[in-house]
């Protein structure tokens, strides 16, 4: 089942982090560096034998073999820093990207048995590979100001993220299919090569007042 799920997968991960107060404790600093990976093989074979009536059968039989790997860095940090007792900023950004590779080969071959003679039916290949990057990035600032009265505050919120994500493959197959009149093969073939881009953008903002009851 090389699309089930199934397969070993060898994975790894490891990260850092570090917290650090600057300029007398105005200022907190805290970073963090993740870096995980993947690698997942598959390898199967089946063969399957179908019975059409008491005098034919069919035989079906494929292997096939399935690599994909995946690598991933993720960097964030957390900065707040206090310009005076009422004036304070916190900024929290994040970064992604990665890069990853799948290859898989599938075989096939159908035989047709009837009586005591067996002829090819089918047989052929399909293989599909390809590679794929990604980079993401978001986070917010946030401005804080107290307006003299205890509780009276306003604050300016900006958020933002994008990502842009790129796949590039290859689609190959090979069918070659007999006629059981004359015994003579037609190829199907496809060869073909695919390209996919996805990008996306926001950004938000929100500005907030806040007047203490009573």
């Amino acid at each position: 089942g090389m699309m089930g799920g199934s397969g070993i997968t060898s994975s790894w991960m490891g990260g850092l982090n570090g917290a650090f107060d600057l300029f007398d404790g105005d200022m907190e600093l805290a970073g963090n560096y993740m870096h995980n990976g993947t690698i997942r093989n598959v390898i199967e074979e089946t063969a399957r034998i179908e019975s059409i009536n008491d005098d034919a059968r069919l035989f079906y039989n494929n292997n096939g073999t399935s690599t994909t790997r995946s690598l991933g860095h993720r960097f964030g940090m957390r900065l707040e820093h206090k310009f005076s007792e009422n004036t304070s900023i916190l900024f929290e950004p994040q970064i992604n990207f990665g890069k990853g590779s799948f290859n898989e080969l599938t075989q096939f071959r159908t035989d047709t048995e009837i009586g005591q003679v067996r002829d090819s039916t089918n047989h052929g290949y399909t293989s599909n590979l390809g590679d794929n990057d990604n980079l993401s990035a978001s986070g917010f600032l946030l401005l804080r100001q107290r307006l003299g009265k205890p509780g009276r505050t306003i604050s300016a919120n900006i958020r933002y993220s994008f990502s842009d994500n790129n796949m590039h493959g290859f689609n190959q197959s090979l069918t070659t299919v007999y006629d059981p009149q004359t015994s003579e093969g037609s190829n199907d073939i496809v060869n073909q090569r695919y390209d996919q881009n996805s990008k996306s953008t926001s950004l938000s903002g929100r500005v907030v007042y806040t007047e203490p009851p009573g």
